[in-house]
């Protein structure tokens, strides 16, 4: 089966302004970051099956339970809101430090929403016009991260 290959680069902080406390204990931040060329590497492939499976290169880090990782709940998210029963097989390569600040969990399951958004939806017809918005939103109502909804994380 065909792979394909999505980078997820790493991004820095150049500056971070703490703009209020929201009711919620979170802070609303406004922040300036830019990507570097330190990327994690994600390869995709269908799967003859209905499951998404989750290979790592082994960093002892990374959750121990595939379901507990953004990558996985990114694919899980896309695949109930869209209705999509095929299986893939992501193999993630993890070269951005975990917890180091620098975006690579919210960065990987970025990568795997425009993956299964570009890729499978509109080149298979299922979706005419993706928007960058309900990416947005369904990363951030969906799998949680960076919203302060840590219901689902």
């Amino acid at each position: 089966m065909k792979q394909i290959i999505r980078k997820a680069y790493a991004k820095i902080n150049l500056g971070l302004d703490v703009v209020r406390r929201r009711p919620d204990g979170y802070h609303e931040v406004k922040m300036i970051m830019q990507t570097i060329s330190l990327h994690d590497e994600l390869r995709f492939e269908e799967t003859g099956g209905k499951e998404i499976i989750l290979v790592s290169n082994d960093n002892p880090l990374l959750p121990e339970d595939a379901k507990e990782n953004l990558i996985y709940k990114a694919a899980e998210c896309i695949r109930r809101e869209y209705g999509i029963d095929r299986g893939v097989k992501i193999t993630l390569q993890k070269n951005i430090p975990i917890a180091a600040g620098m975006a690579g969990g919210s960065t990987d399951a970025a990568a795997v929403f425009r993956h299964i958004l570009i890729h499978i939806l509109v080149a298979h017809g299922g979706l005419g016009v993706v928007d960058a918005l309900l990416i947005k939103s369904l990363v951030e109502a969906k799998v949680g991260h960076n919203c302060g909804d840590n219901s689902i994380i």
